[in-house]
């Protein structure tokens, strides 16, 4: 009777030892240092994630603040997260100051692309023209952006609105595009360099072909 008893008692324990070795699986495994798994959790896969996870929160006033703040991956992970918004109105200013912060990054043929949703989705948006004649101007399509400009242009008066900054950028662009070819190569490319996008203001700052954020 002792030894059948003694045989079950080290089935069991058996048992038992495999089960636990199954869920020690599942944990980080042994020689994994606490150093690697910072590592991992402060890559930039991981913190855009975060970045992601938190932006789920904001809403586009927030995001707006951010790219005003010069937070500009958080902003565009926000512009992002947050999707199609109800209104044409709000659409158009989301698209447009998502594309802003790709301006400001320098990476012109990225924006273009949502700027041309955001126009899409408002063509009396002047500001939305004139950022949109910016991304063209910038990577080297000088009649898209002076079509652009003149659109901006447009709006604005239509709109009673400030338009001197896309009349500025369409009389620049006019001038490059009627240069000889060897002027045109070497050229400059037009500066994204705008200002904040309040609820007050429109209108970004200084630089050869500024381009607009806007408020709502």
């Amino acid at each position: 009777m002792w030894n059948k008893t003694a045989t079950l008692a080290l089935a069991l324990a058996a048992s038992l030892a495999a089960a636990g070795a199954v869920l020690a699986d599942e944990s980080p495994k042994a020689g994994t240092s606490s150093t690697a798994l910072d590592q991992a959790s402060n890559s930039p896969s991981a913190k855009m994630k975060a970045a992601s996870m938190a932006a789920k929160k904001l809403t586009l006033h927030e995001a707006d603040e951010l790219l005003s703040a010069g937070n500009l991956d958080e902003a565009i992970a926000a512009f992002q997260a947050m999707g199609p918004m109800r209104t044409k109105k709000a659409e158009t200013w989301r698209l447009n100051n998502w594309g802003l912060c790709l301006l400001k990054q320098g990476k012109y043929a990225d924006a273009a692309p949502l700027l041309e949703k955001s126009v899409a989705a408002d063509p009396d948006n002047s500001v939305a023209w004139n950022n949109l004649g910016v991304a063209y101007e910038n990577t080297g399509q000088l009649d898209k952006a002076i079509d652009a400009y003149k659109k901006s242009v447009e709006a604005a008066k239509a709109s009673h609105e400030d338009g001197s900054k896309a009349s500025a950028n369409l009389a620049t662009a006019q001038a490059k595009n009627s240069a000889p070819a060897s002027v045109k190569k070497g050229s400059g490319k037009a500066a994204a360099d705008a200002g904040g996008n309040s609820a007050d203001s429109k209108a970004g700052s200084g630089g050869e072909n500024p381009a607009q954020g806007a408020g709502h």
